[in-house]
């Protein structure tokens, strides 16, 4: 008998109600203004619930989207950029005002953060050049797996790619998107997500523009116990630390120092 290739089709809430057993948020949106020096761009930032759905329907549970758009009228070659930490076991809270969101928690000192903080306009956030979608992974913010599903279904590998695959169909569904330019970001274990999750979207025939890769770590064996390669590797950065903090090295240019780091790794700790 002739085997029947599998289908990939990506299934929507198509008509079948969610049945949460508690209430989900409704998306709730605020216009806002970016500003940079001279530059000022507007924008809309919505916080929302994306239901996830397996290919028969079953709800996954709800992914948690925070998406940054430009309120221009013509969208249709603007990018969008979905971004996202790593852990496993993270949101994505440090990508986002940590890092590359229209607005930043400031950090002008290595001493405890004040609280409250006052957020501002991050002048480095990539929103010129891209709408950007923040998503958590499930189990993390507010992301939530169903009640009733096997959390053990999204907390792997593999299930993890495949939820964020989900959300993000589910996003370009909800917003009309899917003639836009795609781009991943990932950092730490998101640039793992990432390395699982382009092969997802092309078996599910979602087009990626590009990925962008930040503190990659696509091989977790130098991490393991017994391996070290990992303190090989991160001796020399701690050398170069230590040394631009005035701790350690004090009257060598800091790029001499790390090299003699790495020298030492090489010829004496290493072995």
């Amino acid at each position: 008998m002739a085997e029947t290739s599998p289908s990939f089709t990506v299934t929507m809430n198509d008509g079948k109600s969610a049945k949460p057993e508690q209430p989900v948020p409704e998306p709730a949106s605020k216009q806002l203004t970016w500003t940079s020096g001279k530059q000022t761009i507007k924008y809309t930032a919505t916080a929302e619930m994306l239901p996830l759905h397996t290919d028969d329907g079953t709800l996954i549970g709800h992914m948690f989207a925070l998406s940054y758009v430009s309120d221009a009228a013509d969208k249709s070659d603007r990018p969008v950029t979905f971004c996202w930490n790593g852990g496993p076991g993270g949101s994505s809270a440090m990508v986002n005002i940590g890092g590359l969101g229209p607005r930043r928690v400031p950090i002008n000192t290595i001493k405890q953060l004040p609280c409250p903080t006052k957020p501002e306009d991050n002048p480095y956030s990539l929103l010129p050049t891209t709408d950007l979608v923040y998503l958590d992974a499930m189990g993390t913010g507010y992301s939530k797996v169903a009640e009733g599903y096997d959390p053990k279904k999204v907390w792997g590998v593999d299930g993890d790619a495949d939820a964020f695959m989900r959300g993000i169909a589910q996003w370009l569904t909800t917003h009309e998107r899917w003639n836009t330019p795609l781009y991943l970001y990932g950092e730490s274990y998101g640039t793992m997500r990432n390395s699982v999750l382009m092969r997802v979207l092309g078996e599910r025939g979602i087009a990626l523009t590009g990925v962008i890769e930040q503190s990659t770590i696509l091989d977790y064996a130098p991490t393991l116990s017994g391996n070290d390669l990992y303190y090989m590797g991160m001796l020399p950065v701690y050398a170069a630390t230590a040394n631009y903090f005035g701790k350690a090295g004090a009257g060598v240019d800091q790029f001499e120092w790390f090299d003699r780091a790495w020298k030492f790794v090489d010829e004496k700790y290493g072995r």
